[in-house]
């Protein structure tokens, strides 16, 4: 099991300081495969995936990052994910084969030392 899968990818990143305190910062992911390496298949029993079709997955970030106080970073960070392959990936969540968007809202704030 697994031999001849593999799986590509790709990642773009791209930086704005505004100013001393503010940066933009955003980040492109693409993936691919067209075996069950991402293990995103459809299922039609418990031992075989769907056959043909492809996986493919695309996210986008963007973060705007502010310096609180000297030494400590705040970062508003809004992520999307989106299963841009055939109808035989598993959409996300749990039960729903046809969810294929998530997005993810973080605040992060870092202390350097």
């Amino acid at each position: 099991a697994g031999a001849g899968n593999e799986a590509n990818a790709l990642a773009g990143y791209a930086s704005f300081q505004y100013s001393q305190k503010i940066g933009f910062h955003g980040r492109v992911e693409y993936a691919w495969t067209d075996s069950d390496v991402f293990g995103t298949r459809l299922r039609v029993s418990d031992e075989a995936p769907l056959s043909g079709g492809s996986s493919r997955i695309l996210a986008l970030t963007g973060t705007l990052q502010y310096e609180l106080w000297m030494n400590v970073l705040s970062r508003l960070e809004v992520r999307w994910d989106h299963l841009a392959g055939d109808g035989d990936m598993r959409g996300y969540g749990s039960g729903t084969a046809d969810k294929r968007d998530t997005v993810l809202l973080a605040a992060n704030f870092i202390y350097g030392f």
